[in-house]
């Protein structure tokens, strides 16, 4: 049980010739998968995800969100849904308004019916999820760094306890540790409590590291949704979706190319491109 799409159209305008989601039909299911959507701006990443959590409802198809079918007809009764589903979108501390840290991160589960006290443990432990520090709780998120601030956002959400953790872009404007940090976070949380994590990016380094499936998008249609080595591997549908490769794999091929370097099977990140390095460098009677 999880995100099921069943060729699901949709338009902004409804008199639009071209939809922005073009029959599309995929699922997300709940089993800790790391999962990067793809696409060049105005694909139709973020409207794909704002139909996860109901945000949006298609025009034509169905969307199932943990068993229970997304209609225009239930639009005002999809609060439950939208706890299964966390989204933070791109910028998240902009979306930050109470006095203190934890008064923002219970602002969800309150919403979502717990008492103050309810919605303070939940808070709490959601801190401790992030690595946000008491020291922290009561200060104004206004005060804190980017890093920090969408560290809250992202408690947030997990304080009302999503099954799927959605986030797009969630390491734009981020510094080199910043950003390192929250990917680190986000293995973290998969990793402990079983979440799979869906993000929107733009950064090939990125997907090769944590992603353990992607999905391009291309015109508002799904045309690719795997495992990351495939399609990395195949550098003419690569250049087709407009797509990069990760600077491992790219110098990889580089090194290959001048004969300097050789494997079967082509390393996507910085730990697997060293691997190889040192397996070749030793080949040649180097230590």
């Amino acid at each position: 049980m999880g995100i099921n799409f069943r060729n699901v159209s949709f338009r902004y305008n409804k008199k639009a010739s071209k939809p922005t989601l073009d029959n599309i039909t995929l699922d997300i299911f709940k089993k800790s998968e790391f999962i990067t959507i793809l696409g060049h701006t105005g694909s139709g990443k973020s409207t794909l995800v704002q139909h996860m959590n109901a945000l949006l409802l298609p025009d034509e198809g169905e969307v199932e969100i943990f068993g229970k079918h997304i209609t225009k007809k239930y639009k005002d009764k999809l609060k439950d849904t939208r706890k299964k589903v966390g989204l933070v979108f791109q910028f998240p501390e902009y979306q930050l308004f109470e006095e203190t840290v934890l008064k923002d991160i219970m602002f969800g589960p309150k919403n979502f019916g717990l008492s103050d006290q309810e919605a303070k443990s939940k808070a709490i432990e959601a801190c401790k999820q992030v690595g946000l520090g008491e020291e922290l709780w009561t200060r104004s998120p206004f005060t804190l760094s980017g890093g920090q601030m969408r560290r809250v956002a992202i408690a947030g959400i997990l304080a009302s306890e999503p099954d799927v953790l959605i986030l797009d872009e969630p390491t734009v404007g981020l510094d080199p540790v910043g950003k390192k940090e929250l990917l680190n976070l986000l293995e973290d949380i998969r990793i402990n409590t079983g979440k799979t994590i869906v993000i929107i990016s733009h950064d090939m380094n990125v997907v090769a590291k944590h992603a353990t499936r992607v999905i391009v998008l291309n015109d508002g249609k799904v045309v690719y949704n795997g495992p990351k080595l495939p399609l990395f591997s195949d550098l003419e549908r690569l250049r087709s979706f407009n797509l990069d490769l990760p600077d491992s794999a790219r110098i990889a091929i580089e090194l290959k190319e001048k004969g300097l370097i050789d494997f079967d099977e082509l390393p996507l990140a910085l730990e697997e491109l060293r691997k190889h390095l040192k397996l070749n460098l030793q080949g040649a009677g180097y230590e």
